[in-house]
């Protein structure tokens, strides 16, 4: 199973969720997910809006790979159950934040191995990619597990 989410931020993010309705029929495994505010409906995808957070962590340990906005806890809850990951960082400019501040996060994890899709077209190629790797517990793990505290121990701004 594919989960995305896009956290619980008032801003919606659409760009995201049309774009993973829309190239859902083209993948071979069952998709989730979180649409919070977003105006887009998803037509291919099973969906919600909010969750109580144990249903959403039985979610995340379900998923085989976790699709999801540049916000911390959405990626440090895909650390903790050991997904793929794909970022796809809120922008500014798009209306689904105030600042660009995930731009820096994605960076930062981008420069350590999480892929990072910057074009939203280039997401289908990503999650079909992303699929044949996966986080391995062991030395990998840990070094990404202490790349990203570092990385969030010099952080001011966490979501």
């Amino acid at each position: 199973m594919i989960f995305a989410v896009i956290g619980t931020s008032s801003w919606n993010f659409d760009r995201l969720i049309k774009e993973l309705d829309e190239i859902a029929p083209d993948i071979d495994e069952s998709i989730v997910m979180q649409i919070g505010n977003s105006d887009y409906i998803p037509k291919n995808s099973e969906f919600f809006r909010f969750k109580p957070k144990n249903e959403v962590e039985n979610i995340y340990k379900n998923a085989d790979t976790i699709i999801c906005h540049a916000g911390i806890g959405s990626i440090l809850s895909s650390v903790k159950y050991n997904k793929n990951i794909i970022l796809v960082p809120r922008r500014r400019k798009y209306g689904e934040l105030l600042d660009d501040h995930q731009i820096e996060i994605a960076r930062k994890l981008e420069q350590i191995g999480i892929p990072v899709v910057w074009n939203i077209k280039e997401l289908k190629s990503t999650l079909l990619q992303i699929r044949e790797k996966k986080l391995n517990i062991g030395e990998e793990r840990i070094r990404f597990i202490k790349s990203l505290s570092e990385f969030l121990s010099d952080m001011t701004i966490l979501d």
